[in-house]
């Protein structure tokens, strides 16, 4: 199982938020993906990089008021757990613009999928046009819930949300999924 926040893609159409299940518009499919960057974090000592997912995130703040991006995606991408030095992290806007990571909110340890979670911080807002997607928290999911992700094929029955035992958030942020996923793909929205 992998570990999810219910944080981007979530369409008031989408399973999460219905007991009657639909199809996801093509349209909010193509949000979902246009609010999707890549975090690249240097691997200490090497010339290499972890890359993961993220999905940018809406805040109340708008305009000149923005001081920077917010990004949920995976630990294991982000690696340095627990270490306060971001300077080998970077956010690729979608203006291909490389946006240095400033701050790094992750558990301290990686001991198993539950913590495999991220929220990060650049240093100034993105240029240009970008797509910032609200959070929501999911209501009402009991049992398994049918779910797509993002550049994977969306009629894979297997793919399923489910509330996580094991962390107790009251039901609004942590799910788990069993969407299979490939490199690079850790982080994207469901």
């Amino acid at each position: 199982m992998c570990l999810f926040f219910v944080s981007a893609f979530v369409a008031a159409s989408a399973p999460a938020f219905a007991q009657v299940y639909g199809a996801v518009t093509g349209t909010d499919v193509s949000r979902a993906e246009s609010a999707m960057v890549s975090v690249y974090c240097r691997i200490p000592g090497t010339q290499r990089a972890w890359v993961s997912s993220g999905v940018v995130i809406q805040s109340d703040t708008t305009g000149d008021e923005r001081r920077g991006e917010v990004v949920i995606t995976t630990a294991h991408g982000v690696g340095h757990y627990g270490d306060d030095r971001h300077d080998e992290c970077f956010v690729e806007g979608p203006d291909g613009g490389h946006y240095r990571v400033i701050r790094t909110f992750n558990p301290p340890t990686l001991a198993s999928s539950w913590e495999d979670w991220a929220v990060v911080v650049t240093s100034r807002p993105f240029e240009g046009p970008a797509v910032r997607l609200p959070v929501r928290g999911i209501q009402g999911v009991e049992g398994d819930v049918p779910v797509a992700m993002v550049g994977r094929d969306f009629t894979n029955p297997q793919c399923r949300l489910s509330r996580s035992r094991r962390v107790n958030d009251g039901g609004r942020l942590v799910y788990t999924h069993t969407c299979g996923s490939r490199r690079g793909l850790s982080g994207a929205p469901i």
